[in-house]
């Protein structure tokens, strides 16, 4: 995993490992792209997507906004559940069935509001190499923290997956001629935002069921998006 500087887009070279399988080498070669300047700006981390710690994972998922031990946030967005012990159970219980350990989970942001013992305890219980890319409610503790807190890997700042799909908290600007597509949280249920298009999918909890997505779910359902936009 290697971040960009600023003003500079970085060029990775690859090699394939025995299985044929593509991995990111550690070199750096910075340079500008005006073809880049939306990854310019934004300054990424650009991670592979086909090892974590050296193993390979069997499933990719995505969840946003979980606001684990946050009372209010059942009564501003309705959620359906009568206390934040009840909500805070039913989350862990959702995404422990659907995340394997050995399954990589991508949280985008908002993850608690809870005391630091707590925040530890949850996120320990929680299955997964956990992947964290930091919310407006995380930003007041430190990458570090959160590493250490029980994260695998912790960004602050957006994340490009496959080349394609950019990973933020808070939705990105795109516009048909972009040629990435953004999975982000932050706006729960806001209806001035949609679920899915062919190139964007709002993965806060409210959306998708209270737990987590499957990567290739998002991707068909914005592949059907896609066909229906094209009518």
């Amino acid at each position: 995993m290697v971040m960009a500087g600023k003003g500079q887009y970085p060029s990775l070279s690859r090699k394939r490992a025995k299985d044929g399988k593509r991995f990111l080498v550690k070199t750096v070669i910075a340079k500008n792209n005006q073809n880049k300047y939306i990854l310019i700006k934004m300054s990424v981390i650009m991670i592979s997507g086909i090892f974590c710690g050296g193993r390979k994972v069997q499933k990719t998922w995505f969840i946003a906004d979980t606001h684990f031990g946050h009372t209010n946030i059942i009564k501003y967005e309705k959620r359906p559940f009568s206390s934040a012990q009840e909500m805070d159970t039913a989350l862990i219980n959702n995404w422990n069935t659907c995340v394997k350990k050995e399954d990589k989970i991508f949280i985008l942001g908002d993850f608690v509001f809870l005391p630091s013992d707590q925040t530890i305890k949850t996120a320990q219980n929680l299955n997964g190499y956990k992947i964290l890319v930091l919310g407006n409610h995380d930003r007041n503790r430190s990458v570090i923290w959160w590493q250490k807190a029980g994260f695998n890997e912790v960004s602050a700042y957006p994340i490009i997956l496959d080349d394609f799909y950019i990973l933020s908290h808070e939705p990105m600007y795109l516009n048909k001629n972009m040629p990435y597509a953004n999975i982000f949280g932050h706006v729960h249920g806001n209806p001035m935002y949609t679920d899915c298009s062919s190139q964007s999918f709002c993965v806060s909890v409210e959306r998708i069921g209270y737990a987590p997505i499957e990567f290739e779910e998002i991707k068909r359902r914005m592949q059907e998006s896609s066909f229906r936009e094209s009518k």
